[in-house]
């Protein structure tokens, strides 16, 4: 049996990831500063978190396409603390925003249909869309336009507010536009909004559930927002004058998996509750990393841009330098592992990303390493 055109990408690993798993076979210790997980940073979550999960009322199961009642409340009430009026009934829980992005997916378009997509941005897109079998068309950041990169094949333009890994925002009258400008070609606008409560040198952004004249759905879920990847809760809003066969056809798809599980759900409206404590250590770590970069960077002529919001942190190399040999050398030679920027389709100077949750002993070591690196090619270039 051959699988589906579903499952169409190349599934051998990169040389990179073939290298660090090298490594680790040889018990090699690593310096890991991608690590995007805050379960696995050394974060400080409080001791009584779980004790949510011990709600006596999800033994009651009570199935509801959209999510149960008290939880789409509660993710309401997120929203009035990002100055945005979202009701209960405009919000469809689901376990993920992936899984969001499915659901979208299947409602908006058929197969063969195009899905536009930023670049630089997270590669994870073109797998859901190809999973929908539909075709993902890139725009760059930079384009002050990219619906003009529709066709009569385009159902759904996607915006990442703020962007992984650039950190970028759009504006209010930005996103406006935006919506404006899909909307006038028949298209849908979904805005994943994940980092948005995670500012670094900026304000905290402006959710797109606000827009005055509404338009996008907004992504986002629990993940993020409380640091708890491994508890799946996600949602999206349902933003502007929705037409009756757009809630009916989600929660038609929603009520056919009901993937959101009860104690889930229940113990999700107390962490929601709860999310200033455990984003504040989140928060006190990038805000720690963005400011060791900084002075990292200007000591050692690395160039780098603070990201307005988000885990991430792009630094630029001087053009002489190639991204896949500094990453190998940095892992074969010194046991760091960082991701080259061609990993998110960046284009023109050299790039690294790193993490901002990064613990920064492992941090500074880290960067110790890139400055061995970076002095070791420049004397073989000048040799």
């Amino acid at each position: 049996m051959n699988p589906s055109r579903r499952l169409r990408w190349d599934p051998r690993p990169n040389s990179l990831s073939l290298a660090k798993s090298a490594a680790l076979a040889s018990g090699r210790r690593l310096i890991d500063l991608t690590v995007s997980n805050p379960t696995q940073a050394g974060i400080a979550y409080p001791d009584d978190l779980l004790a949510a999960l011990c709600d006596r009322r999800a033994m009651t199961y009570q199935p509801d396409a959209a999510g149960l009642l008290m939880t789409r409340e509660a993710v309401a009430e997120y929203y009035v603390g990002h100055g945005a009026h979202v009701h209960p009934d405009q919000v469809i829980l689901t376990a993920s925003t992936s899984e969001a992005y499915h659901y979208l997916f299947k409602l908006l378009a058929n197969p063969g249909d195009e899905v536009l997509i930023p670049r630089p941005s997270y590669p994870l897109f073109d797998f859901l869309a190809g999973l929908e079998l539909l075709d993902t068309v890139p725009y760059r950041l930079s384009n002050p336009d990219p619906c003009n990169l529709a066709t009569d094949r385009t159902r759904a333009l996607v915006t990442v507010h703020p962007n992984n890994p650039t950190g970028t925002g759009l504006t209010v009258a930005q996103a406006q536009s935006l919506a404006t400008r899909c909307a006038s070609l028949d298209m849908a606008m979904i805005a994943d909004e994940v980092f948005l409560d995670y500012p670094v040198a900026g304000p905290i952004p402006q959710t797109m559930a606000q827009l005055p004249d509404g338009g996008p759905f907004v992504l986002s879920g629990l993940s993020k927002v409380c640091g708890l990847p491994q508890m799946k809760l996600g949602w999206m809003v349902l933003t502007g004058q929705v037409e009756p066969a757009v809630r009916e056809g989600l929660e038609l798809i929603a009520d056919t998996y009901l993937s959101v599980s009860a104690p889930i759900q229940w113990a999700g409206i107390e962490w929601l509750r709860r999310r200033e404590e455990i984003q504040s250590s989140i928060l006190n770590r990038i805000a720690e990393s963005n400011l060791w970069l900084r002075k990292w960077t200007k000591d050692h002529g690395v160039g780098y841009n603070p990201p307005e919001a988000g885990w991430t942190a792009v630094l630029e190399l001087p053009s002489t330098f190639d991204e896949e040999v500094l990453v190998m050398r940095m892992l074969t030679e010194y046991g760091i592992v960082v991701q080259p920027g061609y990993f998110y389709e960046f284009q023109g100077l050299p790039r690294l990303v790193v993490s901002l949750l990064t613990p920064s002993h492992d941090l500074e070591e880290g960067m110790g390493g890139l400055k061995a690196v970076l002095s070791d090619l420049l004397g073989e270039e000048n040799n």
